[in-house]
């Protein structure tokens, strides 16, 4: 059941990947090697915007993300498998980030959903800062938005663009976390490009 279940989730994001229209901005300020924050709920158009294009992204070791993880890994995407602390409980997120990390290093690009697994929405957590400053890479704000999508009554507000739609990929400009005392403006600087670059493509996208 899970090889099927597997084998429809990876043909139905290609076939919807293939009724989309993609329009690139920003991509020339893009530095040799970057990490990708995205808000949670633009997952899906950020996937299907970097395929063919692998990046290192961090999945739950959850049950209900094991489909996700083997269509991104089938996708070519480099993943590790973990997420934060919750009730006390350690669920890899720090064996996780180190394995990140070493793979950053190789210069292979990250991408991280910033205010997942389970929120609050729209709010930076540390660990992308926290991993910008110990790779000495910087942080690439990344908002991949669909003119058309259903949105879902989920704490992320989950983004699913309809077929046929175009689909802006907006990478702003890099942030640098070079000093421990930069954590806090690096992740105001981080919030502040997503969320404004986000309304600048919502005047584009009527």
């Amino acid at each position: 059941m899970q090889y099927l279940l597997q084998n429809l989730l990876y043909y139905l994001i290609r076939l919807l990947t293939l009724t989309y229209r993609f329009k690139t901005l920003g991509s020339d300020t893009l530095p040799k090697n970057f990490i990708l924050g995205l808000w949670h709920n633009n997952i899906f158009a950020g996937i299907t915007s970097q395929i063919n294009n692998p990046h290192v992204v961090m999945v739950s070791r959850s049950k209900d993300a094991e489909l996700v993880a083997i269509t991104l890994k089938r996708m070519g995407h480099y993943l590790v498998r973990g997420s934060g602390m919750r009730t006390g409980e350690s669920r890899g997120g720090k064996e996780a980030k180190n394995q990140m990390a070493n793979i950053i290093k190789k210069g292979i690009p990250g991408a991280i959903a910033i205010d997942g697994p389970v929120g609050p929405v729209y709010k930076v957590k540390a660990g992308i800062i926290h991993l910008a400053y110990e790779t000495k890479t910087p942080i690439v704000p990344y908002i991949p938005l669909a003119k058309n999508f259903w949105e879902f009554k989920s704490w992320d507000k989950f983004r699913l663009p309809k077929p046929f739609s175009e689909i802006i990929i907006c990478y702003g400009k890099p942030i640098y976390v070079n000093e421990r005392s930069d954590f806090e403006r690096a992740k105001e600087d981080l919030e502040k490009a997503l969320n404004d670059s986000e309304k600048e493509l919502e005047v584009l996208s009527p």
